[in-house]
This record gives structure tokens, C-alpha cells and sequence, in this order.
């Protein structure tokens, strides 16, 4: 019977050791996931809490915004132009819905003023930096309507007849429609009409590298580009690209007709190898 007992004893003294092992590792399993349960009950409502945040910041009056306006280049901004972009992006930063759209308010700065970058990035509570860059016009188009013209033969912007002053002009396209615009507000041309928007930047490029001064780009599909050159009202033509030759050329047919006391009424130079001059009757 001793035995037995004794036996009994033991058997439940494991079973005791067991089940109080069982509950330890149970004990610590506990003291893991509780902080998992927590942050899985508790991460919707911070979301929430944030959405609300944020649209606490989106529908706060504009008028409250600090808007910083400068060059990516440091170069100093008109206070009028200033005041310009400020007022468009404060009427762009909310939307309809009370949404702050600063992609909104980036595009319509760039649309409007014609601008070959813009930046806006929120410093702080009601804070913004705009930083821009602006395209560098050489001459002007005149299609559908007045049209800036780089170096590089982007066609952007819709300069005032003030504006437009002082520029080379280009002339002889007839758009009827409006062509899309790219990411730096410039416009998408179709292929065959940027070439010939890019011809007629080199033409005015090779003569100012030969110190000649073209005032007027007369562009036509087929004969390419006719010149006017400043103080003179000779025709030039000089066809289709390249144009460092022709300009050499022209340069010294100019030189010459000054030695001689003459004038052309028009020079042709739109035949490789060959020039026609057809000289003024004084």
C-alpha cells in the first residue's frame, strides 16, 4: 500500500511539474502577442485619427498659407510676378473638395506662366516653397496666336504684343488647332512642323555666329527658310538646313555688294553650291 501511494505521489507530482510548465510557456506566449493584439486593435484607430488630421490641414483657409516664391537660380523675381504665382497657387492649393492638390496648383503655375520647372514642397504647417525655372526665349512664332521659341526650338508661352517686341520673328505657319503641351509647359508639335520650327532657330543661329542679324524667319514647307537681316530689306533665301555654309556665303556676297556701292533685292542661296543675286537698281 506504501508503494502504491508513493507511487501515486509521484506520478502526480509530474503531472503538477507539466501542467506548471505548460503554463509558464503559455504565461510568456501572453506577454508576447498582448502588444501584437494591441497595436492590431489599436493601428485602425491611429489611421482614422491621421485621415482626420489630414483633412484638418486640407480644409484650413488658404489665405493662412506662407508661400515662398524663388528662382531655382537664384536670380531675383519681381514683386509683381510674385504676387502673380502666390495668388495662383493659393487658388489652386484647394480643391473641391477641400483636397489639397498641390499637383493641381504646380500645373496651373506652369500653364499659366509658362514656366520650364516648378517645384512646391510643404515646409511646415501652412508653409510652401515654390521654386521655378524659367524657359529662355530667343525669337518668336507666329502661328495661331504669338509663341516664344528657344535656342533648343521649344515653342511655348502667349507673350503680349509688348512682350514680342525686340524678338526675331518667325512667320508662315497657319495652326488651327492647339497643340498639346509637354511636362515643362512647352508645346508638343508634330514632327514635321518642330522641324522646321528647329531649322528656323539654327538659321538665326548661323548667322548671329557670323555676326549677321536676322530679324524675320518667312518659313515654307517646301523652300524652306527666306531671311530679312536688321536695316536691310534684301530677300534672302536660304532653303532647307544646313546652314553654315550658306551663311559664310552670304556673308561675303554682302561684303563684296558693299565694296561696289550696291544693293540686292534678293539673294538666293537655296541651290547647293550656288548663289543668285538679283542686285537693286539704284
Amino acid at each position: 500500500m506504501a508503494r502504491q501511494k508513493s507511487k501515486k505521489s509521484l506520478l502526480s507530482s509530474q503531472k503538477t511539474r507539466r501542467i506548471a510548465k505548460i503554463w509558464k510557456q503559455l504565461w510568456r506566449w501572453k506577454l508576447v502577442m498582448i502588444p501584437v493584439i494591441l497595436i492590431a486593435v489599436a493601428a485602425p484607430l491611429l489611421f482614422r485619427s491621421k485621415d482626420r488630421l489630414v483633412g484638418q490641414i486640407r480644409t484650413r483657409p488658404t489665405s493662412e498659407a506662407n508661400i515662398k516664391i524663388q528662382r531655382m537660380d537664384g536670380a531675383p523675381i519681381s514683386t509683381e510676378f510674385e504676387k502673380q504665382i502666390t495668388a495662383l497657387v493659393k487658388s489652386n492649393l484647394v480643391g473641391p473638395n477641400g483636397g489639397l492638390t498641390a499637383s493641381d496648383a504646380v500645373a496651373a503655375v506652369q500653364r499659366k506662366f509658362a514656366l520650364s520647372k516648378v517645384h512646391l514642397i510643404k515646409t511646415g504647417a501652412d508653409q510652401f516653397v515654390l521654386s521655378f525655372a524659367q524657359h529662355n526665349p530667343v525669337l518668336v512664332l507666329f502661328g495661331d496666336r504669338p509663341r516664344f521659341v528657344t535656342e533648343a526650338g521649344l515653342v511655348f508661352g502667349e507673350p503680349t504684343p509688348d512682350q514680342v517686341n525686340g524678338y526675331p520673328r518667325i512667320s508662315g505657319f497657319d495652326w488651327t488647332r492647339e497643340a498639346p503641351s509637354r511636362d515643362d509647359s512647352s508645346l508638343d508639335l508634330p514632327e514635321d512642323e518642330q522641324r522646321l520650327v528647329n531649322e528656323a532657330v539654327q538659321a538665326w543661329l548661323a548667322a548671329k555666329g557670323e555676326g549677321l542679324q536676322i530679324v524675320e524667319v518667312q518659313v515654307n514647307r517646301y523652300r524652306g527658310m527666306t531671311v530679312r537681316l536688321s536695316g536691310d530689306s534684301t530677300e534672302i533665301s536660304l532653303g532647307r538646313a544646313p546652314y553654315q555654309d550658306k551663311v559664310r556665303r552670304l556673308k561675303t556676297i554682302l561684303g563684296d555688294l558693299a565694296k561696289k556701292g550696291s544693293q540686292a533685292k534678293r539673294i538666293e542661296l537655296d541651290y547647293e553650291g550656288k548663289a543668285f543675286v538679283k542686285e537693286e537698281k539704284l
